[in-house]
Formats: structure tokens, sequence, C-alpha cells
């Protein structure tokens, strides 16, 4: 999908950083999972829907469900 950097390097990263650093420390897997959100014909996306939860431990490692929005400061 088409983004900005800042939503690439400010908005997701950090959450992606996150469940890489959980993975290899605890070992455990992690169901992640990416939406881009689009607003009537608008070919680039608006916002992106950003959700991870640790299995093994049903969410008490890993669990958020974030909106990150595609901006450019």
């Amino acid at each position: 999908m088409t983004k900005t950097r800042y939503l690439n390097t400010h908005g997701i990263l950090p959450f992606e950083n996150m469940v890489a650093n959980y993975v290899k420390e605890i070992n455990n897997h992690v169901l992640y999972r990416v939406t881009p959100i689009f607003k009537g014909d608008n070919l680039v996306t608006n916002e992106v829907l950003v959700e991870a939860k640790s299995v093994k431990d049903n969410g008490k490692g890993i669990l958020f469900n974030v909106f990150v929005y595609n901006i450019q400061p």
C-alpha cells in the first residue's frame, strides 16, 4: 500500500518493533494484522488499523488495536 514515510517510521514501526522484540525475548507467537482504510475513491490509504495479540498467553504479553494516520508533517 502507498503510505508516507512518517506513517512507516513513526506510526507502524514502533508496533512492529514491539512485536519483534517480544517474539525474540519470549519465543511466543503473535497474531499481527495491518488493515489499510481508504475513504471514498482515494487510492492512498487515509489510516491504518494495526492489531496484535500474543497467542500462548491470550494477549497478556502483547495486545493492542490502534489507528495510525497516514500523515506527513
